[in-house]
Parts: C-alpha cells; structure tokens; sequence
C-alpha cells in the first residue's frame, strides 16, 4: 500500500477541501454500486407494498365510491346522453316529400296519401313507435295544424319509405284554407310537419321530436296566377 502523503498525517490536512487522498479502494467502488443497485430495488419493493397495503385497507372505500359513481353516471348516460344522440340523429336525418295527393275533399275532410322518403346518418337498426304526425302552417301562430297522418311503427336501417294511402282524415278548416291559399300562390310553399314518438337505437329507448318543413314543386305558383289573369 501506498504511504500516505505526509500533509494528510496533520489534523488541518485531513479536513482540506479538494486534497488528494490517493485512489480508492476497489472494493468500495464495487460495493458503493451494489448498494445503489440493492438500495433502489429495495425502495421499489418497499413502494409496492405500501401500495398493496393501502388496497389492502381501503378496498371498501372504493368499492362503495365506484358503486356511487356508476349510481351517478348511468342514469345520467341513458337519460340524458342517449337521448342527446337519438334526438341528434333525428334532428340531422333527411326527409324529402316524394308524393302527396288530396282525394276526395268535402268540407270536414279528405282522403289522404302521402309518401316520403327518410335517411338517417347511422347504420344501425333504428325504431320507430306507432306516431301522428301534425301537417301544419309554419307562419301561422298558435295550433295551425290543419291535417294529421297517423304512421304505423318502422325499422329503419339507413334508407326507408314513410307514409300512407287512402287515409280519411279530419280537416281544420281555417289553417287548410290557408295552406291551399299558399300552395296556389307559391312554387315551392313548404309542407311543414311535426311529431313526436319513441326511438329505439339497438334496446335504447328515447323519446324523441321531429319537425321539418319539406319543400314542394307546386304546380299552381305566380307564374300560373298571372296567366289566369291575363285570360
């Protein structure tokens, strides 16, 4: 071994900031390492077992905090959430009027047939309950419903034909006038309709609204009503 410097023999030189004391000891070198290394894996386990411990202990006071946040969250996802998304597709669906046709007009009613064509933006089964649909003016205030189609229940995947043939149905004399007045002096007075039914995504169920005004080709417009007046 090595002697050891004489300045480190003195009481002042062993405290020296910097001074070289020789080379270390390769066993502390070694060691040093091992204990580092045995040190970590040691507070790992350590940790892991206070966290298995802590479960241990208050498995319970999660349990029963799971169980009030499922009590909390479920209600809220079918009441609220499925019926955002069921009224959304609705909202967004398209529907266009394909045919329309009054027979049979006496003053309290008529024979109804119409027919439109529906697309919904999913691609899942979707069902409709059993729904009246109110056909009503649109820039009429109050109840300015003047005729009612009552729909039978349907699925609908995507893609589907909506209506009904030969239907008696009871008029509203006042907002009928009106609609026909519109009709024979607009080319394309809308078909205003509103409703409401159950829809069924998959076995969730909501209930939902729909209103939409549909356009129509009429064939009586200001162009046919200035002709007639000028003959």
């Amino acid at each position: 071994m090595a002697d050891t410097p004489s300045y480190l023999t003195t009481k002042a030189g062993k405290y020296a900031l910097g001074a070289y004391r020789g080379p270390l000891e390769q066993q502390h070198g070694d060691g040093s390492q091992v204990a580092h290394v045995e040190l970590t894996e040691s507070s790992t386990l350590k940790g892991n077992g206070k966290i298995r411990r802590h479960w241990i202990r208050f498995w319970c006071c999660y349990l029963i905090g799971a169980i009030i946040f499922l009590a909390i969250f479920l209600p809220l996802f079918f009441t609220v959430i499925i019926q955002a998304i069921s009224q959304r597709v609705i909202d967004d669906a398209s529907l266009v009027l394909v045919e329309a046709k009054v027979m049979q007009p006496r003053p309290e009613s008529v024979l109804l047939s119409i027919q439109t064509a529906l697309r919904l933006g999913v691609n899942v089964p979707v069902r409709l309950d059993p729904n009246v649909l109110h056909l009503f003016n649109n820039d009429q205030p109050g109840n300015s419903t003047y005729l009612k189609v009552y729909n039978d229940a349907i699925v609908i995947h995507g893609n589907a034909s909506i209506g009904v043939q030969n239907q008696p149905s009871p008029i509203n004399p006042d907002p009928w006038k009106h609609y026909i007045r519109s009709v024979v002096f607009e080319p394309h007075a809308p078909l205003s309709a509103f409703g409401t039914t159950n829809i069924y995504l998959g076995k969730l169920k909501s209930h939902i609204s729909l209103k939409k005004d549909l356009p129509q080709n009429s064939k009586c417009g200001p162009r046919s009503q200035k002709d007639r007046n000028e003959k």
